[in-house]
C-alpha cells in the first residue's frame, strides 16, 4: 500500500496534550548534568583569566 500526501495521520497532537513522563525525566536528568557542568566551566574560566591578563 502506498500513502499519498493528502492522507492525514490518525493521531494528531493537540496543544492541551499532557507531557510524556519520559520527557520530564529527560529534562530533569539533563538539568542534573548541565548545572554542575556549567558551574565547573564558569569557575575554570574565572581562574584561567588571570593567566592571560
Amino acid at each position: 500500500m502506498s500513502t499519498t500526501a493528502t492522507e492525514q495521520p490518525k493521531q494528531q497532537a493537540s496543544t492541551s496534550e499532557m507531557v510524556n513522563p519520559a520527557t520530564g525525566k529527560l529534562i530533569l536528568y539533563w538539568t542534573v548534568v548541565l548545572v554542575p557542568l556549567a558551574y565547573g566551566i564558569y569557575n575554570t574560566i574565572l581562574k584561567a583569566l588571570p593567566l592571560f591578563v
